[in-house]
């Protein structure tokens, strides 16, 4: 019914930019402009509809811009229509064949036998209800990747933290153990000064205990505590590459010019060194093959078993142990150091 009103009356056709007249009758503007070209001039200006044959004037012809829109509606309609209706049978597709994804109508063909369909408007319900659930699932695995996001950041930060921590607590604790050490040396330094600008009784005072503590021609030292019996152990952060001397010797070994480290003279140590890398002071040096740098070396002295070896504490691997000896005298640990070389003894918590 809207088809045929807004059909041409002239052209039979759906009307095109619609020109109304007063008897309320339209027609396309193109067809109206044909119609009075054909009409005889000595007519005048008044003219005759073609359908109900009322007499209007020339004049009078407006657009009927409300009766556009609606065509062009009638228009969008038809072509809608036309994707929804099978071709072959001109029926609505009101049906759905699940094997094959295709819409189909009442009068399917055989190639569709057998096959399950369903009407359009329930498989769409359920079309729309999968993809809704679809993007449910979605939104809530982003929702839960975020917070797992959120939560790993809090635990790397912490752990961070936690090492900062760390970190500065052993920077605080060498840094103490250094002001000691330095305290020390300071002290002594002080001692041996006042002593030698003291009186000739003072500087014999004790002269043997005094230079019984410094290596004269090697930069040498030893540690405080002697051993004559038992398992003893103790380790030295040696940092990374410096030259440097660990081991223990006897307490009574040459501290001159004709100190030689070999465990005959009183010396069982392994030594890092600039032209041969690692070796161990035996008679001849041994030459150690180390996988791993070690960082911090582990000393163990078995004062009975006469055994001394040392340990990688930084990978936890063997490095090696002097053949059996027998000790008769006080063992005292032993450090030779380098210039900017960084031994120093690790904290008992370390």
């Amino acid at each position: 019914m809207m088809k045929e009103m807004a059909t041409c009356s002239i052209c039979l056709n759906l009307m095109t930019e619609p020109v109304s007249i007063s008897c309320g009758h339209s027609y396309c503007q193109v067809c109206m402009e044909q119609y009075l070209s054909q009409v005889p001039r000595s007519q005048g200006q008044r003219m005759f509809c073609p359908l109900c044959q009322a007499s209007f004037h020339i004049d009078s012809i407006w657009s009927n811009k409300q009766l556009g829109n609606l065509i062009e509606l009638i228009k969008k309609m038809e072509d809608a229509e036309d994707e929804l209706v099978c071709e072959p049978h001109r029926q609505w597709l009101h049906l759905f064949c699940e094997e094959d994804s295709q819409l189909i109508c009442w009068c399917w063909g055989p190639q569709h036998q057998g096959h399950v369909t369903v009407l359009v408007e329930d498989v769409c319900r359920g079309y729309k209800d999968e993809r809704e659930a679809q993007r449910q699932k979605i939104k809530s695995d982003f929702e839960n990747l975020r917070t797992f996001l959120h939560e790993e950041e809090k635990s790397c930060l912490w752990r961070l933290e936690k090492e900062e921590g760390q970190i500065l607590s052993r920077l605080r604790e060498s840094e103490a153990n250094l002001q000691q050490k330095s305290d020390g040396l300071k002290s002594h330094i002080l001692e041996l000064e006042a002593k030698c600008q003291s009186s000739a009784q003072k500087v014999l005072e004790d002269v043997k205990g005094t230079l019984s503590r410094r290596f004269t021609t090697f930069p040498c030292v030893l540690g405080c505590e002697g051993f004559t019996s038992g398992k003893h152990y103790f380790k030295v952060d040696v940092g990374e590459g410096t030259p440097w001397d660990v081991g223990v010797c006897m307490d009574n070994v040459e501290r001159g010019l004709s100190m030689k480290q070999k465990p005959e003279f009183g010396f069982w140590a392994i030594q890092l060194c600039t032209e041969n890398g690692y070796v161990a002071l035996t008679s001849p040096h041994t030459a150690l093959k180390l996988h791993e740098r070690p960082l911090v070396v582990g000393a163990v002295l078995d004062y009975e078993a006469g055994a001394v070896s040392f340990y990688n504490m930084t990978g936890g691997s063997h490095i090696f142990t002097f053949p059996k000896a027998s000790f008769s005298d006080t063992l005292q640990p032993y450090f030779q150091v380098y210039q900017y070389g960084p031994l120093f003894l690790p904290s008992c918590s370390e």
